[in-house]
Parts: structure tokens; C-alpha cells; sequence
């Protein structure tokens, strides 16, 4: 602790001697639990250059309340206020991985400044702004106290600023005091903390405190060179004030015993799993809890952007606390999510992971070895990641029967177990402990898949733990939207066709015979398919898109394209190949759209036969592409959280894919505050009744699950309601609202 550090006689630093001042906060820094900052400059550039000391100091727990005057760097003012508006995600950094930690606030660019915002918004670093009352002057203060865990503080009065200028430029010298030394020592210790509480709950009428708004960037003009080296060190400069300080022998010693120390202590732990971030929202913990009284079986219907991965393998991380090691296969839809999984489960630092799909070379052997490893050892432990499709393989099975009992199972987008090709293996699933994620767990239009399902898991509505899109809004884990219905109506060609199919369907609905059962279907998929592909969309979305050009608001938005000829119908594939062509003719027919609309839009199409995936996601990101358009691949899994606006041009029925569609668009990302949802809503006509009445009607309802849904919980509820009071008054279904 902090008097095991071996501190001059005289209690003093001073630049040139063998005790240099940024000695001090290099050796007190991992030692300390929190420390308080009275400061006149500051910059992030002294924290950059502390990096080995403060990534300790984090990593250990510690927190920082921090006293600055009102001059600041554009950057450091930003990462304040991204900080301050809480608008971070917990799970962006995380103290707990102290390498990574270390590494990016080791660098000095747009990482550096995120996770400095991201400290400020997770409370780890407190700011308040000051500046002298009726005064143009600024603080000069230079000081602060460091805190360890056992109660034992030290105080410092330095000649220098907290910033890379000031700890390495000046000839400088710093004085401290102890709390385990003179009564003396002591005694100015406990003066300077109330002087600091004073400021800090803001009872001292000596200073004004200031918002970020009121910061005053430093500009040349307004503040001398000396400042503007303070406060502006760009990478260049600051990693040659870093060779210039390993360059000290006495400061080179002490880095290289600290990171000694630290790579003692984590390699401790290199192969102990952990939670990736902070910790675990308070219902991923109550969902392990409920599935636990389950019995170990129980589905998690969680909303899309809420976190149904990091809870299923906290669920796992918690067995593993109580039993000493874990066990997991991990069941996905799409070769692209069992590298999304791979990722997230590397992030608990888990151990001996196998993926297995159609482009997994040894998979055979790897799952061989993990059968044999696990009767020989007690405690051996492995994560399986593998497509549905490929969890059918025969080999796979056999190795299945071989692996320890206390298995879990994780069954992501689990309503993929209730497919013809995988219902008849859970009859004879020998694995006990079982979790399955689900926006949706429902299979629609597939009672029978449902029901097995169920009773898979032995769970039913209300589910082992339910978290809904109400209550990730109400709780500020997803982006509040606004949404608007735009009214399409058919052709009236398109509405004959319509009623003409509809009136087959009558003659086949009550027969319960096989081939009337598959009539219905190849019947219902057709009339799906004249609203999927109504003429009217494209006309109704060329004038979506021209206005909001006008506006210049294209960017960040997603567009789904119509969905062809497969519409609702359930596909069991690893990478849904089959439908690429279709799929990009339609999507290349929405694209091309828009860049004769608007040449300047930068537009990417993002369907199964798009290569580089990820680059393209992170282009979207960083506004390189303005629009992506897409039909079924960004149904299940693939994250977009920069999305600000979608355009739904797929009338879908299917409650899973619009609600998964909508979590898409819903998740947070860094300046991010609202979203927008454009959906164009198939309708007979908005004017007047053409055609059967109970035919139009239906139609007109089917169309409205799905607008009710968003209209519920969007902030513009009404007004979206709004929109549709013409056909619904043409159609008597006002009362049905």
C-alpha cells in the first residue's frame, strides 16, 4: 500500500535529481484506490503518458474526482461531454481487461479519447470545471491527494501541471505529506480535504463553476505558446516526450518494475474466465437466477439489443464460479454469428473453442479430442460453436453422446430448433442444461415447431426470464424512436389477384387432408407475395427518398428491400446461398433507385453474396457509406448500431423478423439519441373500397399487427396512428384500435 513506497527523506521531487516528479505519480498511482485533483491546467495527455501507473490505478478500482480550470483542448472538451451526457454504452471498455485497458490509453488518438469519455461516463473520472469568482483569471492550483484501500492518503503540492508538458518540460518540484507521518502531515491533510469537499459540493463562493459549454478552447490568439503546449500535444509530439522519459534511468527503472509486478499478477489469471465489462446488468443476473430454480432449462425471450449473448454466457460464468469449469455448445443460425459468438466468448477469456460449419476444416477431430479430453479430465473445459445445419451431421451426434452431462446448451435465435430437420434430434438430446435466446421464440404459422420447442426447454409464456422492448426503452439500454407509416396501395390488378387467390384459399381453409393443407400454403405464400412485391412501393419510396435528400438526411439509414419471391418462408441454411440472386437483383433494384435520386449518396449493398462484411459494416460506421441496403441478412445476429434511420420496404407478417428488424435499429451507439422508422403499409386503396370487403379488410389487419407494434412504444404514437385513420374509418376497424 502506499506506505510500502520508499519516499526521499525529505519528503521532495525535483526535475534532475534521483527523484523525479513524475516518479511519484508512476510509483503512487497502482498503490492508490482514488485520488482528488485540484488542478490549473489540465490534460489527458499526463494520463496518456502515466498510461502503465493509471491503467493499474483502473484496474485496481480506482476512480478520480478531478478539479480543472476552464481551459481545455477540442478534444479533452469532447470526450467531456460525450462523457457527461452518459451517452456510452457500459459494455464499450471495461477496467477489468487490463491489458487492453493499458493499450489504449497508451495511444493518443480517436480510441484514447473514447475511452476517456467512456471513464467519465462510468464514473471512473469526475470533473468539475472552476474558474476564480468575478475574475478573468484562471486556477493556478497544483495539487491533490492520493487514497489506498486501507484508508492511508498522501498529499502533494506540486509547481507543475497535470499534463505531458508540465510532468516532463519544466524544471519542476513536488512536496508531499503522509497520513501515517507527523501530526503536522496529518493535520494539512485533513485541511486540504475540506478545502476540496468544499469546492467539489460546490459550497465555495470563491470560485464559479462552469458547464462545458462554458469552456474556453484553447486558441493561440487568447492564451500564450506556453499554454497552447500545455494543453495541444498531438501523437507525434507526446511519443517523443515518451522516449525523451524512458530515456531517465531512475523513472525507466521504476516503469519496468511495475509492469513486472502487473504481468506477475495477471498472468495469474490469463486463463481464468471473467465478465468482460464493469459487470452484469442487474436482470442478466436474474436471469441466471431464474434459470437456475428452473432446473437448469428455461428459454430467455430477451428484445433485440439488450444483451441476450453477454447474459446466456454470464449464465455460464456463473456455473463455472460454482462448479470450476465450463462446458457450452453454442447453436446459431449463420456462419457469420458463430464468428460474432467466437468473438464474444474469447471476451470472457474462455478457453479451447471449436467452431463448427460448412467452412470449419477439422471440426471432426477437434470435437474427437473434446470428447476424449473430457473423460480423462475432471475439470477440462471447452465452448462449441456450431450451425444448426451443421449440428444435424451425423458425426456431430455421435460425438454429442460423448460429452460430460453437466453440458449447456445454448440455442441461439432458438426458434431455428423447431425446423423439420432438427425436431426429430431433441427427442433424443442427451444434454440437460439448456438455455434458448429469443426475441421471438414463437414460430409462426408452425404450431407443432412451437410446441416442441416448449417442451424442449420445458417452458412456456410467461418464460424462465422475459425482458421486453418497453422495458429496455424504459431503461435506457435502447434508443427511443420515432415512427411513420406510409400508405401503399395496390394496383387494382395486383387487388384482383389478391381476391382471387383469397377465394381459392376458402375452398381448401376447412379440409384437413395433406394436399388441401399444402394447397393452403403454396396459396398463402402467393398472396404474400403480391403485397411483398406491390408495384407501388418503389413509386412510394422513390418520394420517401427524394424528400429526405432534400433534407439531406440519408445518411446512417438502412433500407429494407421487399423480399421476392420467399417472402415469410422459413429457411434452414448456413449462409442462406440459395437466395442470393434473387436477393440481389431486388436489392441492386432499391439501390439503383437512390443513386439516381441522389448521385452524391454513397450506397452498399449488404446481402448473402457480400464479401468483406465487416469492412463494409465499419465503412457504414464511419458515414464512408450513407446507406446500406439489405433484405434477410441483418435479420438475426449482425449488429448495426449506428443505424439512425430504416426505410421498411418488406410488408413482413412475421412478427420475429419485424421485431428483430426494429431491436436492429434500436441499439445505442456514441452521438446517437433517436431513430427514425420509415415503413410503407400495404393497403387496398385510401380512398374508397374497390374489390371484396371482408378480403380488403383482412388484408388491411394483417398489415396493422405490425404497425400497432411499432406505433405502441414509438414517441410520436399518436401521430403514427394518425396517418392510417383514413383507411380505417373506410374500413370500420377504428373501434378495433
Amino acid at each position: 500500500m502506499l506506505d510500502t513506497i520508499e519516499f526521499p527523506k525529505s519528503n521532495e521531487y525535483r526535475t534532475g535529481s534521483a527523484n523525479e516528479p513524475i516518479g511519484f505519480f508512476l510509483e503512487v498511482l497502482p498503490k492508490s484506490r482514488r485520488f482528488d485533483l485540484l488542478l490549473g491546467y489540465f490534460s489527458s495527455s499526463a494520463i496518456n503518458l502515466l498510461s502503465v501507473g493509471f491503467a493499474q490505478f483502473l484496474y485496481n478500482g480506482g476512480t478520480v474526482r478531478l478539479i480543472s480550470n476552464h481551459v481545455l483542448s477540442p478534444q479533452d472538451r469532447k470526450a467531456i461531454e460525450e462523457g457527461q451526457s452518459n451517452a456510452l454504452s457500459q459494455y464499450e471498455f471495461s477496467v477489468a481487461d487490463y491489458t487492453k485497458i493499458k493499450s489504449t490509453l497508451n495511444e493518443y488518438g480517436r480510441h484514447f479519447f473514447r475511452c476517456l469519455a467512456w471513464l467519465i461516463s462510468s464514473k471512473k473520472i469526475e470533473i468539475i470545471i472552476v474558474r476564480p469568482s468575478g475574475a478573468r483569471g484562471i486556477s493556478h492550483y497544483k495539487s491533490g491527494v492520493f487514497y489506498d484501500e486501507q484508508g492511508k492518503s498522501i498529499k502533494f503540492k506540486s509547481s507543475c501541471n497535470f499534463t505531458a508538458y508540465g510532468l516532463l518540460e519544466n524544471l519542476e518540484e513536488l512536496e508531499v505529506k503522509r497520513s501515517w507521518g507527523s501530526a503536522a502531515e496529518a493535520a494539512a491533510i485533513e485541511e486540504y480535504e475540506r478545502y476540496f469537499n468544499q469546492i467539489w459540493h460546490k459550497e465555495a463562493s470563491f470560485v464559479e463553476y462552469l458547464t462545458t459549454d462554458e469552456v474556453e478552447l484553447l486558441i493561440a490568439k487568447d492564451f500564450g505558446g506556453h499554454a497552447i503546449e500545455e494543453l495541444i500535444v498531438d501523437e507525434q509530439k507526446l511519443l517523443r516526450k515518451k522516449r525523451q522519459l524512458i530515456s531517465n534511468y531512475k523513472v525507466r527503472s521504476i516503469i519496468d518494475r511495475l509492469e513486472e509486478e502487473m504481468d506477475q499478477r495477471v498472468s495469474m489469471y490469463v486463463k481464468e474466465p471473467y465478465f468482460p465489462y464493469e459487470k452484469p446488468r442487474a436482470y442478466q443476473d436474474k436471469a441466471y437466477e431464474n434459470w437456475k430454480a428452473k432446473g437448469y432449462k428455461g428459454v430467455f425471450a430477451m428484445a433485440t439489443g439488450t444483451g441476450k449473448t453477454l447474459t446466456a454466457l454470464n449464465a455460464v460464468l456463473r456455473e463455472y464460479k460454482r462448479l470450476g469449469q465450463y462446458r457450452a455448445i453454442i447453436l446459431v443460425p449463420t456462419i457469420e454469428l458463430v464468428n460474432q459468438w467466437e468473438e464474444e466468448v474469447r471476451g470472457f477469456n474462455y478457453q479451447n473453442i471449436i467452431k463448427v460449419s460448412s467452412r470449419s476444416k477439422d471440426w471432426r477431430g477437434d470435437l474427437q479430442m473434446i470428447s476424449v479430453l473430457s473423460s480423462e479430465e475432471e475439470r477440462y473445459s471447452f465452448f462449441i460453436i456450431t450451425t444448426y445445419r451443421s449440428f444435424t451431421h451425423r458425426r456431430f451426434q455421435k460425438e454429442l453422446k460423448r460429452l460430460p452431462d453437466d453440458t449447456i446448451l445454448i440455442a441461439d435465435e432458438a426458434h431455428n430448433l423447431g425446423s423439420k430437420s432438427i425436431l426429430p434430434l431433441l427427442e433424443r438430446f442427451p444434454i440437460g442444461k439448456r438455455i434458448g435466446l429469443s426475441a421471438t421464440p414463437d414460430r409462426v404459422y408452425d404450431q407443432e415447431g412451437t410446441d416442441a420447442i416448449n417442451n424442449f426447454f420445458e417452458d412456456t409464456p410467461p418464460y424462465t426470464f422475459e425482458y421486453s422492448m418497453k422495458q429496455a426503452l424504459e431503461s435506457g439500454f435502447l434508443c427511443e424512436y420515432k415512427y411513420y407509416p406510409i400508405l401503399v396501395e395496390l394496383t387494382p390488378e395486383e387487388l384482383e389477384e389478391y381476391s382471387e387467390i383469397s377465394a381459392k384459399l376458402a375452398q381448401f381453409w376447412a379440409d384437413e387432408s395433406d394436399e388441401s393443407k399444402a394447397m393452403v400454403e403454396r396459396l398463402l405464400l402467393a398472396r404474400k407475395q403480391i403485397i411483398h412485391k406491390a408495384a407501388n412501393k418503389l413509386t412510394a419510396f422513390d418520394q420517401l427518398v427524394g424528400e429526405l435528400a432534400k433534407l439531406n438526411k440519408l445518411n446512417y439509414t438502412l433500407v429494407y428491400a421487399p423480399e421476392g419471391y420467399f417472402g415469410d418462408l422459413f429457411v434452414d441454411t448456413d449462409s442462406l446461398g440459395n437466395l442470393d440472386k434473387e436477393e440481389n437483383r431486388i436489392c441492386e433494384v432499391y439501390s439503383n433507385h437512390i443513386r439516381q435520386i441522389s448521385p452524391d449518396t454513397k450506397v452498399a449493398l449488404f446481402h448473402g453474396a457480400t464479401k468483406n462484411r465487416e469492412s463494409t459494416l465499419d465503412s457504414f460506421a464511419q458515414s464512408e457509406i450513407d446507406i446500406l441496403v439489405s433484405m434477410k441478412c441483418l435479420d438475426e445476429g449482425v449488429d448495426v448500431p449506428r443505424t439512425e434511420q430504416a426505410i421498411f420496404c418488406a410488408s413482413t407478417g412475421n412478427p420475429r423478423q419485424f421485431i428483430q428488424r426494429r431491436g436492429r435499429i434500436l441499439r445505442k451507439a456514441p452521438n446517437k439519441t433517436l431513430a427514425t422508422i420509415y415503413d410503407l403499409v400495404v393497403v387496398p386503396s385510401v380512398e374508397h373500397r374497390v374489390g371484396n370487403y371482408n378480403t380488403e379488410k383482412r388484408l388491411i389487419e394483417n398489415e396493422l399487427k405490425r404497425v400497432y407494434e411499432f406505433a405502441g412504444l414509438a414517441i410520436n404514437q399518436m401521430e403514427a396512428l394518425q396517418r392510417l385513420k383514413p383507411v380505417l374509418n373506410l374500413y370500420d376497424i377504428i373501434e378495433e384500435l
